[in-house]
């Protein structure tokens, strides 16, 4: 009888348990499930680890409630007693926001002249980006690379920019592109005559290359 009891409890107390909604981040190096909100109005920033190129293609979103994903948010039955978890969603997006929310994502290196570049997507509220499949905003590539003459490798900017007004935003917002750490290997030969040759780059220290055939 004891055992029927605990598990009566733990039922109910895993019915009353409130759904967390959130907007989460995600973007060429960003570690996956660190950056999220809770609310619109919100801004978020991060720095990419350094790098010799980012390239930045659009941004995309996504809901988390009904048909945009699996989690099914906050989307209940408030009326019933199991499942109400006191958020008021009407079963509607679990958004309680009003008006339209835009979402913004740019990137921005860290040069002494910077170059940037940005993309958005936006809806008429809230609880349509809930419940929205993916939304993308493509756009022309464009590439941060380092020069030859830089001394170190750079890093990246990206700005997630929500507007609006949003309890409760139930998705995700992603900057879509790709970063490389380092400049590729070069591939290829070079082909030197048998002789000696004078180090022509400098005078420190003086001295000859010797290429002999073995």
């Amino acid at each position: 009888m004891r055992t029927i009891v605990s598990v009566v409890i733990a039922v109910v107390m895993l019915g009353f348990h409130p759904v967390k909604a959130d907007c989460t981040f995600a973007g060429p190096g960003i570690t996956p499930g660190s950056k999220k909100c809770t609310s619109f109005p919100a801004v978020v920033e991060v720095e990419t680890e350094g790098c010799y190129k980012f390239i930045y293609q659009g941004c995309e979103a996504k809901g988390n409630v009904g048909s945009g994903g699996g989690s099914g948010g906050n989307d209940n039955d408030d009326n019933h007693r199991w499942d109400d978890d006191d958020d008021d969603d009407d079963d509607n997006g679990g958004g309680s926001g009003t008006g339209p929310i835009e979402l913004e994502a740019s990137c921005k290196d860290d040069k002494p002249a910077p170059k940037s570049c940005s993309s958005k997507v936006s809806y008429p509220k809230v609880d349509e980006f809930n419940k929205s499949p993916i939304k993308k905003c493509g756009s022309q590539p464009t590439e941060f690379k380092c020069k030859p003459t830089d001394t170190k490798p750079m890093k990246c900017k990206l700005k997630f920019d929500c507007k609006g007004n949003a309890p409760k935003p139930n998705g995700c917002f992603n900057v879509c592109g790709s970063i490389q750490k380092d400049p590729t290997p070069p591939i290829g030969s070079l082909a030197f005559a048998v002789g000696d040759y004078s180090l022509g780059v400098g005078t420190k220290p003086p001295g000859t290359a010797t290429i002999t055939r073995d």
